[in-house]
Protein backbone atom coordinates (compact mmCIF):
# COMPACT_ATOMS: atom_id res chain seq x y z
CA UNK A 1 0.00 0.00 0.00
CA UNK A 2 1.11 3.54 -0.69
CA UNK A 3 1.88 5.63 2.41
CA UNK A 4 1.17 9.35 2.48
CA UNK A 5 3.18 11.70 4.68
CA UNK A 6 1.89 14.98 6.07
CA UNK A 7 3.52 18.17 4.91
CA UNK A 8 6.34 19.33 7.15
CA UNK A 9 4.88 22.84 6.91
CA UNK A 10 1.94 21.93 9.16
CA UNK A 11 2.06 23.53 12.59
CA UNK A 12 -0.02 22.92 15.70
CA UNK A 13 -1.62 26.12 17.01
CA UNK A 14 -3.51 24.76 20.01
CA UNK A 15 -5.94 22.22 21.47
CA UNK A 16 -9.69 22.53 21.96
CA UNK A 17 -11.70 20.40 24.41
CA UNK A 18 -14.69 18.63 22.89
CA UNK A 19 -15.64 15.47 24.82
CA UNK A 20 -16.09 17.06 28.26
CA UNK A 21 -18.20 19.84 26.77
CA UNK A 22 -20.42 17.36 24.90
CA UNK A 23 -21.05 15.22 28.01
CA UNK A 24 -22.00 18.07 30.33
CA UNK A 25 -23.94 19.93 27.65
CA UNK A 26 -26.05 16.79 27.09
CA UNK A 27 -26.67 16.46 30.85
CA UNK A 28 -27.49 20.19 31.02
CA UNK A 29 -30.17 19.69 28.35
CA UNK A 30 -31.53 16.50 29.93
CA UNK A 31 -32.10 18.32 33.23
CA UNK A 32 -33.63 21.24 31.26
CA UNK A 33 -31.31 23.70 33.01
CA UNK A 34 -30.97 25.69 29.80
CA UNK A 35 -34.73 26.25 29.54
CA UNK A 36 -34.96 27.16 33.23
CA UNK A 37 -32.18 29.74 32.94
CA UNK A 38 -33.48 31.25 29.70
CA UNK A 39 -36.82 31.82 31.46
CA UNK A 40 -35.36 33.23 34.68
CA UNK A 41 -32.27 34.99 33.25
CA UNK A 42 -33.32 36.43 29.86
CA UNK A 43 -30.89 38.07 27.44
CA UNK A 44 -29.84 41.66 28.07
CA UNK A 45 -30.54 43.65 24.88
CA UNK A 46 -29.31 40.67 22.82
CA UNK A 47 -25.78 41.54 23.97
CA UNK A 48 -24.98 38.04 25.21
CA UNK A 49 -26.71 34.91 26.47
CA UNK A 50 -26.58 34.63 30.30
CA UNK A 51 -27.56 30.95 30.07
CA UNK A 52 -24.44 30.12 28.04
CA UNK A 53 -22.27 32.20 30.39
CA UNK A 54 -23.63 30.32 33.41
CA UNK A 55 -23.09 26.99 31.65
CA UNK A 56 -19.49 28.01 30.92
CA UNK A 57 -18.87 28.79 34.60
CA UNK A 58 -20.43 25.50 35.73
CA UNK A 59 -18.36 23.55 33.20
CA UNK A 60 -15.23 25.35 34.41
CA UNK A 61 -16.09 24.64 38.04
CA UNK A 62 -16.60 20.94 37.30
CA UNK A 63 -13.45 20.40 35.26
CA UNK A 64 -10.85 23.03 36.19
CA UNK A 65 -12.09 25.15 39.13
CA UNK A 66 -10.52 28.54 39.61
CA UNK A 67 -11.43 32.24 39.45
CA UNK A 68 -13.81 33.96 37.01
CA UNK A 69 -10.78 35.39 35.23
CA UNK A 70 -9.40 31.89 34.79
CA UNK A 71 -12.83 30.77 33.56
CA UNK A 72 -12.51 33.31 30.76
CA UNK A 73 -9.20 31.70 29.79
CA UNK A 74 -10.74 28.24 30.08
CA UNK A 75 -13.65 28.84 27.69
CA UNK A 76 -11.14 29.71 25.00
CA UNK A 77 -9.98 26.08 25.17
CA UNK A 78 -13.50 24.63 24.64
CA UNK A 79 -14.72 23.62 21.20
CA UNK A 80 -17.78 25.88 21.11
CA UNK A 81 -17.95 29.18 19.25
CA UNK A 82 -20.64 30.72 21.45
CA UNK A 83 -18.63 30.15 24.63
CA UNK A 84 -15.44 31.39 22.99
CA UNK A 85 -17.09 34.75 22.25
CA UNK A 86 -18.00 35.45 25.89
CA UNK A 87 -16.18 38.33 27.55
CA UNK A 88 -15.01 38.47 31.15
CA UNK A 89 -17.45 41.21 32.19
CA UNK A 90 -20.31 39.10 30.79
CA UNK A 91 -19.44 36.29 33.18
CA UNK A 92 -19.72 38.69 36.10
CA UNK A 93 -22.99 40.10 34.74
CA UNK A 94 -24.40 36.57 34.42
CA UNK A 95 -23.58 35.95 38.09
CA UNK A 96 -25.56 39.10 38.98
CA UNK A 97 -28.54 37.75 37.03
CA UNK A 98 -28.17 34.28 38.54
CA UNK A 99 -28.10 35.13 42.24
CA UNK A 100 -31.67 36.50 42.64
CA UNK A 101 -33.06 33.49 40.73
CA UNK A 102 -31.25 30.72 42.65
CA UNK A 103 -34.24 29.58 44.75
CA UNK A 104 -36.51 29.43 41.69
CA UNK A 105 -33.84 27.53 39.75
CA UNK A 106 -33.56 24.94 42.53
CA UNK A 107 -37.33 24.55 42.64
CA UNK A 108 -37.68 24.19 38.85
CA UNK A 109 -34.80 21.71 38.73
CA UNK A 110 -36.38 19.67 41.53
CA UNK A 111 -39.74 19.46 39.72
CA UNK A 112 -38.13 18.63 36.36
CA UNK A 113 -36.02 15.90 37.90
CA UNK A 114 -39.00 14.32 39.65
CA UNK A 115 -40.80 14.20 36.28
CA UNK A 116 -37.73 12.84 34.54
CA UNK A 117 -36.98 10.02 36.99
CA UNK A 118 -40.41 9.74 38.67
CA UNK A 119 -38.74 9.51 42.06
CA UNK A 120 -40.14 10.52 45.42
CA UNK A 121 -37.81 12.08 47.97
CA UNK A 122 -38.14 10.23 51.27
CA UNK A 123 -34.64 10.86 52.63
CA UNK A 124 -32.67 14.09 52.71
CA UNK A 125 -29.00 14.26 53.65
CA UNK A 126 -27.78 17.54 55.12
CA UNK A 127 -24.22 18.72 55.52
CA UNK A 128 -22.58 22.02 56.28
CA UNK A 129 -19.14 23.40 55.63
CA UNK A 130 -17.33 26.65 56.33
CA UNK A 131 -16.08 28.77 53.41
CA UNK A 132 -13.05 30.91 54.19
CA UNK A 133 -12.97 34.33 52.53
CA UNK A 134 -9.95 36.42 51.60
CA UNK A 135 -10.89 40.06 51.10
CA UNK A 136 -13.96 42.09 52.02
CA UNK A 137 -17.66 41.34 51.83
CA UNK A 138 -20.97 41.64 53.63
CA UNK A 139 -20.49 42.34 57.35
CA UNK A 140 -23.79 40.55 58.02
CA UNK A 141 -22.52 37.33 56.45
CA UNK A 142 -18.76 37.21 56.95
CA UNK A 143 -17.82 36.50 60.58
CA UNK A 144 -15.06 34.84 62.56
CA UNK A 145 -15.99 31.41 63.89
CA UNK A 146 -14.88 27.77 64.24
CA UNK A 147 -13.33 26.91 60.87
CA UNK A 148 -13.36 23.46 59.25
CA UNK A 149 -10.43 24.56 57.11
CA UNK A 150 -8.54 25.55 60.29
CA UNK A 151 -8.36 29.22 59.30
CA UNK A 152 -10.01 30.86 62.29
CA UNK A 153 -7.90 33.97 61.56
CA UNK A 154 -10.03 34.62 58.46
CA UNK A 155 -13.69 35.56 58.19
CA UNK A 156 -16.02 32.96 56.75
CA UNK A 157 -19.59 32.05 55.90
CA UNK A 158 -21.35 28.71 56.29
CA UNK A 159 -22.88 26.73 53.45
CA UNK A 160 -25.53 24.08 54.13
CA UNK A 161 -26.35 21.61 51.34
CA UNK A 162 -29.34 19.27 51.03
CA UNK A 163 -29.16 16.21 48.76
CA UNK A 164 -31.63 13.39 48.18
CA UNK A 165 -31.07 9.67 48.74
CA UNK A 166 -29.23 9.38 45.40
CA UNK A 167 -26.85 12.23 46.22
CA UNK A 168 -28.53 14.71 43.82
CA UNK A 169 -28.58 18.29 45.20
CA UNK A 170 -31.97 19.62 46.28
CA UNK A 171 -31.13 23.05 47.67
CA UNK A 172 -28.76 25.06 49.78
CA UNK A 173 -28.70 27.81 52.42
CA UNK A 174 -26.02 30.30 53.41
CA UNK A 175 -25.44 31.33 57.02
CA UNK A 176 -23.17 33.80 58.77
CA UNK A 177 -19.75 32.48 59.74
CA UNK A 178 -20.40 32.48 63.49
CA UNK A 179 -23.87 30.88 63.38
CA UNK A 180 -24.17 27.63 65.32
CA UNK A 181 -24.38 24.69 62.92
CA UNK A 182 -26.96 22.78 64.98
CA UNK A 183 -29.36 25.74 64.80
CA UNK A 184 -29.53 25.50 61.01
CA UNK A 185 -31.01 21.98 60.88
CA UNK A 186 -34.65 22.78 61.75
CA UNK A 187 -34.86 25.83 59.43
CA UNK A 188 -33.33 23.71 56.65
CA UNK A 189 -35.91 20.98 57.19
CA UNK A 190 -38.80 23.46 57.29
CA UNK A 191 -37.53 25.11 54.12
CA UNK A 192 -37.28 21.72 52.42
CA UNK A 193 -40.90 20.84 53.25
CA UNK A 194 -42.27 24.28 52.38
CA UNK A 195 -40.42 24.88 49.11
CA UNK A 196 -40.79 21.39 47.66
CA UNK A 197 -44.15 20.36 49.18
CA UNK A 198 -42.72 17.26 50.87
CA UNK A 199 -45.03 15.76 53.49
CA UNK A 200 -42.84 13.01 54.93
CA UNK A 201 -39.07 13.06 54.70
CA UNK A 202 -36.34 11.69 56.96
CA UNK A 203 -33.53 14.14 57.59
CA UNK A 204 -29.98 12.89 58.25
Amino acid sequence: TKTRTLSSDLQKHGDLISGTFDIFNALWKELQLGKILVKLCPKENRDYNPERAIFAMVLHRLTDPDSRRDCHRFIGTVYDQELAQLKLHQLYRAMDRLYPAIKEIEQNLFVNRMDLFNQEVTLALYDMTTCTVWGKGSDDLLKHGPSKSKRSDKKQYKLGLLVDQTGFPIGHDVWSGNYAEIKTLIPALNSLKERFQLKQVAMV
